[in-house]
């Protein structure tokens, strides 16, 4: 593999962990806002005759807490890895031999020699896999 197709495989996987990192902790603020919004509507400036009661606590309890603990543990592994992936990238802007043979060696245990990676490159196209026959309608 040669070193620019590297550094694109590796950008492209730290976009698409970035990506991962913003949908957790969109996940996180959203059920947040819910609850408070869900605590809202029932206790502050509310004509409860009027809106009708959403829930019998209006704040986030034990299993909503449990969630977003675990959530946050995963927000925190995605951002080690996002980390790990950074150093990588940084050791080829150094053009670091080990880390170069090392990548090449382990993406050569799946892929081959020949492989483009657009399947992480160019995520919207397909690739259809050589052993699964092909779907009689394609373009």
């Amino acid at each position: 593999m040669d070193i620019n197709t590297a550094k694109a495989l590796i950008d492209r996987l730290i976009q698409s962990i970035s990506t991962e990192i913003n949908d957790i902790k969109s996940q996180v603020a959203g059920d947040i806002v819910m609850q408070v919004a869900i605590y809202s509507h029932d206790h502050i400036g509310a004509d409860r005759a009027a809106f009708g009661v959403l829930s019998e606590s209006g704040s986030l309890d034990r299993e909503h807490l449990h969630e977003l603990h675990r959530l946050q543990a995963v927000l925190l592994d995605r951002e080690q890895r996002r980390n790990a992936l950074k150093h990588l990238r940084h050791l080829l802007d150094d053009r670091n031999d080990e880390a170069m043979r090392l990548l090449d060696r382990e993406l050569q245990r799946s892929f081959s020699q020949d492989e483009g990676y657009a399947f992480v490159l160019e995520p919207g196209l397909e690739y259809p896999n050589e052993y699964v026959k092909a779907y009689p309608y394609s373009d």
